[in-house]
């Protein structure tokens, strides 16, 4: 029942992040940014996966598990976020390099 009620917050939190680090991958101009994406995305992911803890007392696996999903969560939508760029921007050549 638990994850029923935490996709939404993933939902809507994910999507603000995900936009928040579009922007800061843009305005930071990174060298490598498919590693400084994947750092943001992880980083990112882990104060999701904090948000969702409730206030009370925890083991450190229940931690570890709220953690782990939160970047596992983020790391899934980057690399499918990241190929569907790929694929848009090979498309688009194809398309381009037919036109002229």
């Amino acid at each position: 029942m638990g994850s029923l009620f935490s996709f939404p917050f993933y939902l809507t939190v994910g999507i603000l992040f995900s936009y928040l680090n579009m922007w800061m991958t843009n305005k930071v101009k990174a060298q490598k940014p498919y590693v400084f994406g994947l750092l943001m995305y992880s980083f990112l992911g882990l104060i999701t996966g904090v948000g969702l803890l409730s206030r009370g007392t925890f083991l450190i696996l229940d931690i570890l598990y709220f953690l782990g999903i939160g970047v596992l969560a983020s790391n899934i939508f980057y690399h499918v976020l990241f190929l569907i760029n790929v694929l848009a921007k090979r498309k688009n050549d194809v398309i381009y390099k037919q036109i002229n």
